[in-house]
């Protein structure tokens, strides 16, 4: 069967409105494609009632008609006869101008349906006449007959055997006025094109719709002279289009002698359908007159919906009154039946079908209790929370169509936000685990701070070392990779100042080594040898270090220090060596910066103490010392102009040299945190200063 209804999946939002108006349950299929919920359609088991496309907001439904193709083919010359619906009437007011451009294009013949729809009911009665009562099931609506072969196919026996009245006009047109061109329907209806398809006589569905937009697109003006149809003029078959305009026909005719019933719009109609089916005969009317469109044909699923029903109504009226208002026209009615009987065969007018029965997709109870328990309803009263959203009318409806695939549980308002309630939830716990885990780490590492604070020399060491000193030791993080380490000897003193790799707990851990190899490896014999320290230092850390840290993966990383070792002497005199490491001396007059060598401890790059330089420097009572980290020089500025630099810092020393060194250093911090601003300070601060001679008393 021909898809007439199409999906533009990338402009569904899925809303279910398609859903929520469909007769057919499985006819749409729920699904994701990435984070979206969209809605396809099921063409195996869509009747093409168009109910979506009209109350899809957001032209994700559209219908496909042969429209374009019935124009191009005109062009190409092709012999084309048409037949117009009576709909053309409510839906152009100047239709016979639309019937003179469409013969000045090449259309060959063109009638009217309304002569169909007058055979058809003539058709009708006498079928009943010369077969008895048997309930039937008008036709002339295709949705219908779709419904009722693919869904309901124990009705089939009930289809009114007659042809609707368009393929009742395309055989009256074939057969008894020989028309061999192809046969064009200007119709309301895009379900239109499945019959067409099934009974082959019909080679264009032209919708008004489609052809309306046609002629806007393409600027047409009509010609302002009407023509009018080839067929002779027809009776009541133009209220054909309105609802129960078959059952008004056949009571003009027979009275109220039949029982004929009548249903309108997509959702009552195969709703009644379902309940036909259950009845006894007893029960059915003689003729059960049914329409897919609630409003009629004149409002059909083909129409430019740019009308309203009053305005429909008014003009079938018009029409009744017309056909029926005088006694001239009552007898113009019973002449043509006269005429049909003596011109038409009714065997012609008879269609015979053929069920096209859909796979029945049978779901046990056990399938639908799963699906209540994937949608996290346990009770009877989350199992009727009916509220719709998801386009049933029913959760149970709902919970079904997941059993049978056609939906999915992320559709379910109530199951989103109980999953959204269940995340928050768990976001909560989430969140107080995170918080005692916080705690419980921040607990560690305070603890690990205090430790690493008991590493750093006791103030009366510095006190008893030096005339004056200050140190300021102010971790990035709450431990740090910065550590300095002092210890005195009968031969004088030995100062280092290391930043070991990296900051926070792994430069923490690394500093406690460092400070723990130096203890091994200074020893009174040795104090003064700065470049020996330096050397077995490295050598130490390295064998220390080699087992785990010089893998492929991470060899590009250092583990290690840059560091300053300095012995002060009694005298004041002191011994200096350093790698990437620079000491100041400031005598009040000038800042001199030792720069220190391009050696990294830990590397076990140095295979004797002579690789690395020593310094001497003599004492003198004006010189003051500074060693201070790289996160002092190498930090950004507030507005990221640049770093803090050394000749910031050699200024501020210079210019407070007379200062205690306390002041002193406490003026380079704050310089330093008003340089930084709201910056975040990049790496630990270690700034050690002092005063190496003490003048002796008188």
């Amino acid at each position: 069967m021909r898809k007439v209804i199409h999906n533009a999946l990338e402009k569904c939002v899925g809303c279910n409105h398609c859903v929520r108006v469909c007769p057919v349950e499985e006819a749409n299929i729920v699904r994701n494609i990435g984070d979206r919920i969209i809605v396809e359609i099921n063409h195996d088991k869509c009747i093409t009632c168009g109910a979506c496309q009209s109350a899809c907001h957001h032209g994700s439904r559209y219908y496909e008609d042969d429209t374009e193709r019935f124009f191009a083919d005109l062009k190409r010359g092709e012999k084309i006869s048409l037949f117009a619906a009576p709909a053309v009437k409510s839906n152009f007011n100047e239709w016979g101008c639309v019937l003179t451009w469409l013969r000045s294009l090449g259309v060959n013949k063109i009638y009217d349906v309304s002569l169909g729809a007058d055979i058809c009911t003539w058709a009708h009665i006498r079928h009943i006449q010369q077969n008895g009562l048997f309930p039937i099931i008008s036709q002339p609506c295709p949705v219908v007959v779709n419904y009722i072969l693919m869904h309901r196919t124990e009705l089939v026996k009930h289809l009114s055997p007659v042809q609707s009245p368009m393929l009742c006009t395309a055989v009256y047109m074939r057969k008894y006025e020989g028309v061999t061109d192809k046969i064009a329907a200007l119709s309301p209806c895009a379900a239109k094109t499945i019959e067409f398809e099934e009974t082959g006589i019909i080679e264009y569905n032209v919708t008004i719709k489609n052809f309306y937009d046609y002629i806007e697109k393409n600027g047409i003006t009509l010609p302002a002279t009407p023509s009018g149809f080839d067929s002779y003029e027809a009776g009541l078959g133009n209220l054909f289009p309105i609802p129960g305009g078959l059952k008004e026909n056949i009571e003009h005719y027979l009275g109220k002698t039949l029982r004929v019933d009548r249903a309108e719009g997509s959702t009552v109609v195969c709703d009644a359908l379902d309940e036909y089916a259950k009845q006894p005969f007893d029960k059915l009317p003689v003729l059960f007159d049914v329409l897919n469109c609630a409003d009629g044909c004149n409002l059909g699923t083909g129409c430019k919906k740019d009308t309203n029903v009053f305005d429909v109504n008014t003009k079938m009226d018009h029409i009744r009154q017309k056909a029926i208002g005088d006694e001239a026209s009552r007898r113009y009615l019973n002449e043509l039946y006269a005429k049909f009987d003596k011109q038409l065969r009714l065997g012609d007018f008879i269609r015979k079908y053929e069920s096209a029965p859909v796979n029945k997709n049978l779901i046990t109870q056990e399938k639908i209790d799963e699906a209540f328990v994937a949608l996290g309803k346990f009770d009877e009263e989350s199992k009727h929370y009916d509220c719709g959203a998801c386009g049933s009318d029913r959760c149970t409806q709902m919970a079904l169509k997941i059993a049978k695939g056609t939906n999915i549980v992320q559709n379910c308002t109530a199951y989103i936000r109980m999953k959204l309630e269940n995340a928050a939830h768990e976001s909560e716990l989430a969140k107080n685990r995170a918080e005692v885990a916080h705690d419980e780490v921040l607990a560690g590492i305070l603890y690990a701070s205090k430790i690493q604070q008991l590493l750093l020399p006791k103030k009366a060491v510095f006190k008893k070392a030096f005339s004056d000193y200050s140190a300021i030791w102010n971790p990035s993080n709450i431990v740090g990779g910065d550590i300095y380490w002092i210890k005195q000897f009968d031969k004088g003193i030995t100062l280092c100042v290391c930043d070991c790799t990296g900051h926070g707990t792994p430069g923490a851990l690394l500093t406690m080594l460092v400070v723990s190899t130096l203890e091994s490896v200074v020893w009174p014999s040795n104090c003064s040898d700065t470049a020996g320290i330096i050397w077995r230092l490295d050598q130490r850390l390295s064998e220390v270090l080699s087992a785990e840290t010089k893998q492929d993966s991470i060899s590009d990383i250092k583990d290690g220090c840059d560091i300053a070792v300095l012995f002060i002497a009694p005298n004041g005199d002191i011994s200096l060596s350093a790698g990437h490491t620079s000491v100041f001396v400031s005598n009040g007059n000038k800042v001199e910066r030792i720069k220190g060598q391009n050696i990294y401890v830990g590397e076990g790059k140095l295979t004797n103490k002579e690789m690395v330089d020593t310094i001497k420097i003599p004492a003198n009572p004006a010189n003051k010392f500074y060693i201070a980290s790289d996160g002092l020089f190498n930090q950004p500025s507030k507005d990221k102009t640049g770093s803090f630099g050394y000749k910031r810092f050699e200024k501020i020393i210079l210019e407070n040299h007379d200062e205690a060194q306390a002041v002193i250093t406490n003026k380079v911090w704050q310089a330093f945190e008003a340089y930084r601003g709201n910056e975040p300070q990049v790496d630990d601060f270690e700034l050690i200063s002092f005063k190496p001679f003490k003048e002796e008393k008188a």
